[in-house]
């Protein structure tokens, strides 16, 4: 389980009762993770160096896929 899950325990009861929460949801985790996973944009579009603003558009690609891929590593360390 990946520690910032648990960052805001107090105590090692409030740990375990968020590790039992958590585990109790992963199958939703399992089904968020898998639509998270197709929305990846994975293809790389051909760039259309013709409209000014292409740069733009693929640096928000890249971030766009960076934010999923951190949110997935938090779903699949439950």
């Amino acid at each position: 389980m990946k520690a910032t899950w648990l960052k805001t325990c107090k105590t090692d009861e409030d740990r375990k009762k968020r590790e039992a929460e958590l585990l109790r949801s992963k199958i939703g985790f399992d089904f968020l993770a898998d639509i998270l996973k197709s929305r990846l944009k994975h293809s790389v579009p051909t760039p259309d160096y013709e409209s000014p603003s292409w740069a733009y558009k693929e640096a928000d690609r890249h971030g766009y896929n960076r934010a999923l891929t951190e949110v997935l590593e938090l779903i699949e360390g439950v």
